[in-house]
């Protein structure tokens, strides 16, 4: 099945038109299946979204519940930054191009949320983009209008945070969190964002937490204890 589907770009009319008349429910399956496929089936199931309007409504819940999978990428935080309101990107404004206005929520979908990736992707979305918002904020700094942030990894908190706050509005019902410290992309401070008030309630649907590499492992768990025990209590 693999083999057939990671062809999509040399599909023949007669098996485009077989896959055409595959009800949702199995496309949904085969679309399940290579979402699970690294990294093969998940650069397919990315290709999907740009086949036809049938496929892509399929494959983006599907490739949305775990976008953030292994392998930092800037094209999903240029995504999610679509997501923000006004509020959330005030946070980062300098970093965003003014006046954006996103309609489809692809945010809602993500089930999954692979916290070390996330940082990593910024990460690498800040060195390839501060070309762009380093101006900026030069321009803004030379107008008094702004204070320039103390460093990238104040900027990349501020961007996590957002991404937190616009998860919450946009419903999204994690049920798998998974936090890797033993790489240079998540920090125990960024961990540390997921218990403030205003975005807590991300963990109330959570039914697994993976944490390795952290040297503070208490603390972590009692975190996500007590923040159990505000949206209980």
């Amino acid at each position: 099945m693999t083999t057939i589907i990671d062809s999509f770009s040399f599909l023949s009319a007669t098996l485009m038109a077989i896959m055409n008349s595959l009800p949702p429910l199995i496309l949904r399956e085969i679309f399940e299946h290579l979402s699970h496929d690294f990294p093969v089936g998940r650069c397919t199931l990315r290709s999907l979204l740009r086949i036809n309007r049938d496929w892509r409504d399929i494959a983006i819940p599907v490739f949305w519940q775990r976008p953030f999978d292994r392998y930092p990428d800037c094209s999903i935080v240029n995504t999610l930054t679509l997501h923000l309101n006004e509020e959330e990107r005030r946070l980062i404004s300098l970093l965003l191009p003014p006046n954006l206005d996103f309609k489809i929520s692809y945010a809602r979908h993500l089930r999954e949320l692979d916290f070390d990736t996330l940082c990593r992707s910024i990460d690498l979305w800040l060195v390839k983009t501060k070309h762009i918002w380093r101006r900026r904020l030069s321009c803004e700094e030379a107008d008094g209008r702004v204070a320039s942030f103390q460093s990238l990894l104040e900027v990349k908190q501020q961007i996590v945070y957002s991404f937190l706050k616009m998860f919450v509005r946009h419903g999204v019902r994690l049920r798998m969190l998974l936090c890797d410290f033993r790489g240079v992309g998540l920090t125990e401070d960024d961990f540390q964002l997921m218990f403030k008030p205003d975005v807590q309630t991300l963990a109330s649907t959570i039914c697994e937490v993976r944490i390795a590499g952290s040297t503070n492992m208490g603390k972590l768990f009692d975190g996500l204890t007590n923040t159990a025990r505000d949206l209980v209590g």
